[in-house]
């Protein structure tokens, strides 16, 4: 579990600065199996409209 978190706060911090990186791993995990549920639920938030909104109001 405590891998799974650490993995996730990695991600939410690739997301702050460099987001194709973190949008390129979110995807990369997809293809391996079935992806472990917390970073299935990542992925779809980092893929979201309401996150991309999020992230243009944030980020001009």
């Amino acid at each position: 579990m405590e891998a799974a978190a650490f993995r996730i706060m990695s991600y939410m911090n690739a997301m702050q600065y460099r987001p194709e990186i973190a949008l390129r791993r979110s995807r990369e995990m997809q293809h391996i199996g079935k992806p472990h549920e917390g970073c299935q639920i990542l992925h779809e938030t980092l893929t979201s409209k309401r996150m991309g909104r999020f992230w243009n109001q944030n980020h001009e």
